[in-house]
């Protein structure tokens, strides 16, 4: 308990760090682009204020407007002037500013609304769309300006015409005029500001739905990336005016929609990826309602042309913001219900959800937001604090899906291991059974030779030796289950090795075999000639000899099976044991696979003589077998000479 405590404190101690270190740069990145300023009550107050160090604001009430007027410098010389129609939708502005002479000075204008053209001691050096005092002339633009001019005489006449024809209302927005190197360091900075800001925001945003695209596929990333795609519009838009610089062709009426339809696509995105990033879903209630708030909202700004929509642009706002501050709360409700709060991810999402909506509440609310940056702060620290937690997320989910990977590798292994095991077991199985059965087949026939001897009233030497073969079998069989008790008991018995005569283990395995030939005939002929002791298990030598029996067996009829030993040519270690016969021979094909597990040419099993091989090979001599006209020929040799193990 003491340790989650502990973890969970680190975890916030650096969240609330990274929350620090995004502000920081926030601010040190905006900070240049806000001078400092003072709004003066009139113009002869120009005087008490450093230009060098510090600009001054001028709006409306600074200077002389005439409304339902579209004046030009020479009007304003002539004196010709007065007051218009107030419900028209054209003014001037004008201001006569006492300045140093010679001296170089800026005015930046944050933006012009909506056609405007900016005299400055009679000449014209700004002019974004067209100002005319009727609406078919009249042609909208919006821009941020920057400009120069040096003062001629001690004071300086500035003139504004514009006009908002296509707007419910049209105001000049407040100047800021200083000396040059003032208002260029600030342009600067605010171009950097702007540059880095909209980068961040579509790089963040082509990031994530290349990881959507190429990755995982979590919609909660396409979401994401769809809100920072929108962010960075409506910036463009609204607040560095530079969306005309991307989209030259792109006209007014186009770029307004836009600004507020990115606007409201910009927190329903949020949504959507708040709830993809929390793994929830939406109650059924919850999306009819935000579908149809949010869809007529956007189809509103659709298809109503600009004069319509911005009368109900405070209705619409304050029908968002009940929207937005519903949806945060249901959200965070539905995250505590489901135990969610207890982790850090869930506690970032619903965060920045809470702060976004308060942001837009505050931005709705107050103007002077726009300056001050609040929405540009909200979305840059929502955009870093969520690209955090879903790098870490995709982190995270890649080293489970490796541990996963690595999982399924060692359970592959086990699997192809245990296959291998079971085949083994199959394989065994196999070859105990046909090893088991050659005893039981002896002992079958010598007992019914026996019975047969029995009812003919006919006991002898013979019946006796038939009944000594039984026993002999059911040893060697019962010896065959004691060693198949002791392996499955994980009892590891080391091969027997013992010497002895080769004439003996020919006969033992001629007693064996002279019942099971006889069924076809077969008779069977034993020689061991000058043949050395020989050193091997006597068992699996007895085995292999009545494997090779009985395989010749199934190929003769009426025929004849020898049994031979003999010394090796090649000198005294090895022995060499020969077991031909009289039959139909092996085909050239046959031979070169007769040894391998599960062949047969007679429709066995295959092990017979694979199990010879596997034998004769593990004392280290080798099996061959060959074919004539005569019949088929097995040689094998077995080690002779000292006897050095046990």
């Amino acid at each position: 308990m003491n340790g989650n405590v502990r973890r969970n404190a680190k975890t916030a101690f650096v969240c609330v760090l990274f929350i620090i270190i995004v502000s920081l740069f926030f601010y040190l990145l905006t900070a240049g682009t806000m001078p400092e300023s003072v709004d003066i009550p009139s113009t002869d107050k120009i005087a008490d204020v450093d230009l060098s160090k510090q600009g001054v604001g001028i709006d409306i009430s600074s200077g002389e407007y005439y409304t339902g007027r579209l004046y030009t410098p020479d009007d304003f010389a002539k004196g010709d002037i007065s007051q218009g129609n107030p419900d028209d939708k054209y003014a001037t502005f004008r201001i006569v500013l006492p300045l140093e002479k010679g001296v170089t000075y800026g005015l930046y204008g944050e933006t012009a609304t909506y056609a405007q053209q900016v005299y400055i001691d009679g000449k014209l050096l700004s002019e974004v769309g067209k100002v005319s005092d009727n609406a078919e002339e009249f042609v909208p633009a919006t821009d941020r300006y920057t400009l120069y001019f040096t003062a001629q005489a001690d004071t300086a006449e500035i003139i504004i015409r514009h006009a908002w024809f296509n707007h419910r209302t049209g105001t000049i927005q407040k100047l800021y005029l200083a000396k040059a190197p003032l208002i260029s360091a600030n342009d600067r900075a605010q171009t950097v500001c702007d540059g880095l800001i909209a980068g961040t925001l579509l790089a963040m945003a082509i990031f994530f739905f290349g990881m959507f695209l190429l990755g995982n596929r979590k919609r909660s990333m396409m979401w994401f990336s769809l809100t920072c795609l929108t962010a960075a519009l409506h910036y463009l838009i609204y607040e560095s005016k530079q969306i005309g610089v991307l989209f030259p062709y792109l006209d007014w009426y186009t770029e307004h929609k836009l600004e507020y339809i990115t606007n409201i696509l910009y927190f329903v995105f949020i949504l959507l990826y708040a709830f993809a990033a929390l793994g929830l879903r939406p109650h059924k209630h919850f999306v009819v309602t935000s579908v149809c708030s949010a869809g007529a909202i956007l189809l509103f700004y659709i298809f109503t042309p600009s004069t319509v929509y911005t009368h109900f642009t405070v209705v619409a706002g304050a029908v968002m913001a009940v929207y937005l501050i519903l949806s945060s709360v249901y959200i965070c409700v539905t995250a505590v219900k489901h135990r969610l709060m207890g982790y850090i991810d869930s506690i970032i999402v619903c965060s920045t959800v809470v702060l976004t909506t308060v942001v837009y509440l505050i931005e709705g609310l107050t103007y002077f937001t726009k300056i001050f940056y609040i929405r540009s702060y909200a979305t840059i620290l929502f955009v870093f604090c969520n690209a955090v937690m879903l790098t870490i997320n995709l982190s995270r989910t890649e080293r489970r899906l490796d541990e996963s990977k690595q999982r399924e590798s060692q359970v592959t292994q086990m699997n192809e291991t245990l296959e291998k095991l079971d085949r083994l077991k199959t394989d065994f199985m196999h070859n105990i059974a046909h090893e088991m059965k050659t005893p039981l087949t002896v002992m079958s026939g010598y007992a019914q030779l026996t019975e047969k001897q029995i009812e003919k009233n006919v006991v002898n030497d013979e019946t006796l030796s038939n009944l000594e073969t039984i026993s002999s079998e059911a040893q060697r069989l019962s010896d065959m289950v004691t060693k198949l008790l002791s392996v499955s008991h994980n009892e590891v018995t080391a091969m027997e090795l013992s010497r002895f005569a080769a004439r003996d283990v020919l006969s033992d395995a001629a007693a064996v075999c002279r019942p099971i030939l006889a069924k076809h005939g077969n008779r069977l002929v034993t020689r061991a000639d000058n043949c050395p002791d020989i050193i091997a298990n006597r068992e699996m030598l007895l085995q292999v000899l009545i494997n090779l029996a009985v395989n010749s067996g199934k190929h003769t009829e009426n025929g004849t099976v020898t049994f031979s030993a003999e010394k090796s040519a090649d000198g005294d270690n090895f022995a060499v044991f020969t077991v031909s016969d009289t039959g139909t021979g092996i085909s050239r094909e046959a031979l070169a696979h007769l040894f391998d597990k599960g062949y047969s040419t007679d429709g066995g099993n295959g092990l017979g003589l694979y199990i010879c091989r596997d034998i004769i090979e593990s004392t280290g001599g080798e099996i061959t077998a060959d074919s004539s006209e005569n019949g088929a020929v097995f040689r094998f040799t077995v080690p002779c000479g000292k006897e050095d193990a046990k």
